[in-house]
C-alpha cells in the first residue's frame, strides 16, 4: 500500500501534461500512487495516461465519461489506497521535493493536513501567491482563519497533503464552481492540526489573462454561495472568526461587482443592482474590517458616493495588471 495517493483530473492538456506528470515522477519521496483521471477528454490525453501506465507501475489510469473537475477528483477518491491524499491539477506541475516536504511535517506533527505555497506562473513572469512565513502548526480555527484571511495561505487544494481518515465520507459537490471553496468546510470539521509552511513548492500556471476580465454568469452565485456556506460554518463552530468570514463575504461581491464593471455593459447586468446595494448598505461595516487593504478601504468610500469614479479606477487598476 502506497503511502501517497496523488489524484490528477486530466482534460485538454495534452500540450502540459508531460511536464505535470514528470514532476510527480520525478519527486525525491517515491512511495506514492499516481492516479490519473481521463475525465473524457476529447484529445490524446487519454492514450498519454495510458502510455505513462506502461512505464512506470506507480500509475493508475481512470477513463470515464466527462463529468468536471470534482467528478473526476471524486473518481479518484474513491479508488485511492494511500494513507495520505494529495491533489494535483494537470496544467500545473511541482517542485521535485514538494511530496517529500508535505509528508515530512504531516507525520512529524501527526497533522491532519500539510501545505506549501505556490507560484503563479503568468506568460509574464512569477509571482508568489503568499507572503512568506515561518512554519506554523494551527488547530481548525487558526487554520480556517488563516485560509480566509488569504496573506499566508488560501482555499486551495493542490498545494495541501490530507491524513485519508480526514477525507473520509467527504466528496466534493459536482457541479459547482468554486469546488476548493466548499470542500474546504467539510474537511476543515474533521481536523485537529494543520501544518503550514509556505515555501512555494507548487507552480500554478495561469492561462490567458486574468480572472478578473472573464465575464460573470449565473453559476458565479457559487462563490458566493461557498463563502456563506463558511460564515454558516464560523457561527456554528468558530464564532471567534467572525470578523474574517465577513471579510471574504464582502471580499467576494467586491470580485464579482469589478468583473462586471469591467465589462462593456454592466449597468445591465442580472448582478449589478444587488452588488451595489449590499456594498453600499455595509460601507461602514467593511471600513472596519482590519482584513481589507487600504485601497479596498478607499474604494468602498468612492463606490458610496459614486459607481462610475468607482468603475474607472477598477479599469485603471485592470490595465496595471498586463
Amino acid at each position: 500500500m502506497p503511502e501517497i495517493s496523488i489524484i490528477v483530473p486530466v482534460y485538454k492538456v495534452e500540450d502540459l501534461l508531460d511536464k505535470c506528470v514528470n514532476s510527480i515522477l520525478n519527486q525525491t519521496f517515491r512511495d506514492f500512487e499516481l492516479i490519473l483521471v481521463d475525465d473524457g477528454s476529447p484529445d490524446n490525453c487519454g492514450k498519454m495516461c495510458d502510455e505513462y501506465a506502461k512505464k512506470d507501475s506507480r500509475i493508475r489510469v481512470i477513463h470515464r465519461e466527462n463529468g468536471g473537475l470534482s467528478a473526476a477528483r471524486n473518481s479518484g477518491l474513491d479508488v485511492a489506497v494511500g494513507k495520505y491524499i494529495g491533489f494535483v491539477d494537470s496544467d500545473d506541475y511541482i517542485h521535485e521535493r514538494m511530496y517529500e516536504q508535505l509528508y515530512n511535517n504531516i507525520t512529524k506533527h501527526d497533522a491532519d493536513v500539510a501545505c506549501c505555497g505556490i507560484t503563479e506562473q503568468f506568460l509574464s513572469g512569477e509571482h508568489l501567491m503568499y507572503e512568506q512565513c515561518d512554519a506554523m502548526v494551527c488547530d481548525a480555527g487558526k487554520a480556517l482563519g488563516t485560509i480566509m484571511q488569504g496573506k499566508y495561505m488560501s482555499y486551495i487544494l493542490c498545494c495541501k497533503l490530507f491524513k485519508a481518515s480526514c477525507l473520509e465520507g467527504i466528496r466534493f459537490i459536482e457541479g459547482k464552481l468554486y469546488e476548493d471553496i466548499f470542500f474546504t468546510v467539510d474537511y476543515i470539521q474533521n481536523v485537529s492540526k494543520m501544518v503550514i509552511d509556505n515555501e512555494p513548492l507548487y507552480y500554478y500556471y495561469r492561462r490567458g489573462g486574468s480572472i478578473t476580465t472573464s465575464a460573470v454568469t449565473q453559476r458565479d452565485y457559487d462563490l458566493l454561495d461557498a463563502y456563506g456556506k463558511n460564515i454558516e460554518l464560523v457561527n456554528e463552530k468558530f464564532p471567534e472568526l467572525k470578523s474574517v468570514a465577513d471579510f471574504r463575504y464582502f471580499w467576494s461581491r467586491f470580485v464579482l461587482l469589478d468583473r462586471i464593471l469591467l465589462s462593456d455593459k454592466p449597468y445591465s447586468h442580472f448582478m449589478y443592482k444587488e452588488l451595489v446595494k449590499v456594498l453600499r448598505k455595509n460601507t461602514f461595516k467593511i471600513l472596519k474590517i482590519p482584513y481589507f487593504r487600504k485601497q479596498r478601504h478607499i474604494g468602498a468610500c468612492v463606490l458610496k458616493v459614486s459607481v462610475p469614479l468607482y468603475r474607472y479606477f477598477v479599469k485603471r487598476s485592470a490595465s496595471k495588471e498586463f
